[in-house]
């Protein structure tokens, strides 16, 4: 009995819900990133008002900690939870290798990084935010001490493809010929 959920047809359904839970968290996600606002009760806002969020108080805790540690990156994470949905309801058995995730490290940290240096604040919702967030502000801060902007620029894209190159499924090379 114990093993239950082995069975031929349950495994492929055990996915199924799998990815649908994904799904779900990645919309509750976007929908809380989507309707931020920097006047909601959170870590960094104390305020005895109903937060406006539409994922409601824990959203306006998820949304104000994700900006403020990702910037705009931090809409990653949704899309992220929907790949990983995706692969899920297909039935791909396998995880994420771990060179695929390196990868998709990368992309995330040179992202952070790139919008720091191109964008740098930005205002959301009436109130300042720093375009990579605090981790963006801190990487950045660190290469451009020792590269300047131009260099840290390179170091960033660079690292930007090289991140997707591990992440893709396919080779780059297999893109040029």
């Amino acid at each position: 009995m114990a093993n239950w959920w082995r069975t031929g047809w349950e495994i492929p359904r055990a996915r199924e819900v799998g990815g649908i839970l994904l799904t779900g968290l990645g919309v509750l996600v976007a929908v809380a990133l989507a309707t931020y606002s920097p006047t909601d009760p959170s870590f960094f806002v104390s305020t005895p008002d109903r937060p406006s969020n539409w994922a409601g108080p824990l959203g306006a805790q998820t949304a104000a900690l994700l900006y403020s540690g990702l910037g705009l990156a931090a809409w990653f994470v949704p899309l992220i939870l929907f790949a990983a949905a995706a692969r899920r309801i297909r039935g791909s058995g396998e995880g994420l290798s771990r060179s695929a995730a390196a990868g998709l490290a990368l992309v995330g940290l040179s992202t952070t990084v790139l919008l720091t240096l191109v964008i740098g604040r930005i205002s959301l919702g009436g109130a300042p935010l720093m375009a990579g967030g605090l981790l963006g502000s801190t990487l950045t801060g660190w290469l451009v001490a020792g590269l300047s902007r131009v260099g840290s620029a390179v170091v960033a894209g660079t690292l930007l493809l090289a991140g997707v190159a591990l992440a893709a499924r396919s080779s780059l090379a297999d893109l040029t010929v």
